[in-house]
């Protein structure tokens, strides 16, 4: 909402795979831009805890046993508030990283819970206010980055990946760059074997924000 000066952006990663997973994806996201656009001076805890209100009721439903169905999504979402100079967090079940050159990588834990049916109604979400900086960079990725196997079925894992960034971040590459070696590294550590999971990278430089906020004003 540019008129705010308020910027969202998500990464989620809904249950199950193919056709149904897609529906439950696109349904999530349209879902999340739509409660942001509909008040977007909302806090990022206040638009999880609506969104989850939302797929508690959607995902009210069970199988031919009588069984609660597990359906739902992880996801960590950023709101860039440049008026407010202030960035506010909010994860239901994924991480956000945030590279600051004085403060170096903080990770924010995501916590053990998402928005699906098994999430009580009431569950306080993790969420965090931070000043807006410049020269952070966010990090934000599913569990298909860290889960990769490679031939021998290891996973390549959040420690090779915290490694990466430090390196990355400490000999200041740019984001561009980190994208691509964090990609290539993935890859090598994968060799032949095929894709177990979807994976979404999404690295966020501050200034990006601040730019395109100055080009919309």
């Amino acid at each position: 909402d540019p008129l705010n000066g308020r910027y969202l952006i998500a990464v989620g990663d809904a249950t199950g795979h193919g056709v149904g997973g897609s529906i439950l994806a696109s349904i999530f996201g349209a879902t999340i831009q739509n409660f942001f656009l509909q008040n977007s001076r909302q806090s990022a805890r206040a638009l999880l805890m609506r969104v989850h209100n939302f797929a508690i009721r959607l995902l009210a439903s069970q199988d031919s046993a009588g069984n609660p169905i597990r359906e739902g999504c992880d996801v960590a979402m950023v709101i860039f508030d440049v008026r407010q100079e202030k960035v506010e967090v909010g994860m239901a079940g994924r991480p956000v990283w945030i590279w600051n050159p004085q403060a170096g990588l903080q990770e924010l834990d995501g916590g053990r819970r998402g928005l699906d049916s098994f999430t009580p109604l009431d569950y306080d979400f993790p969420a965090y206010e931070i000043p807006l900086s410049p020269h952070d960079i966010f990090y934000l990725f599913t569990d298909g980055v860290t889960d990769v196997l490679n031939p021998q079925g290891r996973k390549w894992g959040i420690k090779r990946l915290r490694e990466l960034i430090l390196k990355l971040d400490q000999e200041a590459f740019p984001v561009a760059e980190q994208e691509s070696k964090i990609l290539k590294a993935i890859e090598e550590w994968r060799g032949h074997t095929n894709p177990n999971d979807d994976a979404t990278l999404l690295l966020i430089p501050v200034e990006s924000i601040l730019v395109k906020a100055r080009d919309r004003t």
